[in-house]
């Protein structure tokens, strides 16, 4: 078996799939977007209208496991780290403060001021 490259992938493959179903589960989201998402890479196909040698890179590249390795890792809001998972952004009119909450439960709450609250904002997407 460790003399076969083609089954050791498979096994590897088979082994990503259920961790991705198992984590998916536990994040409670559509499961007609994980059917749309879980196409996408074959999208890479198209690279082959530009040419063979493009169209392999690109069909490799979105094949491997590398980005979605990346984006479960962890993420942070201000200083607290966060896994992937559902959360909601709750402000109170009049109140100058944003609470991050995941199951009912404050992660983080923001001071701030609309002026310095929108340069942060701006700062984050360029």
């Amino acid at each position: 078996m460790l003399t076969k490259p083609g089954l050791l992938l498979r096994i590897e493959g088979g082994v990503l799939l259920a961790v991705s179903l198992l984590l998916y589960r536990e994040s409670h989201s559509s499961w007609a977007l994980f059917a749309a998402l879980f196409l996408v890479p074959d999208l890479s196909f198209l690279g082959y209208l530009a040419g063979v040698k493009v169209g392999a890179a690109a069909y490799n590249i979105a094949h491997t496991s590398t980005g979605p390795l990346i984006l479960i890792g962890r993420t942070t809001i201000g200083s607290t780290q966060i896994q992937p998972g559902q959360y909601e952004l709750r402000a109170e009119e009049g109140k100058s403060e944003i609470q991050v909450i995941q199951r009912n439960r404050s992660l983080r709450q923001f001071q701030f001021n609309g002026q310095s609250f929108r340069q942060r904002l701006r700062v984050q997407r360029s």
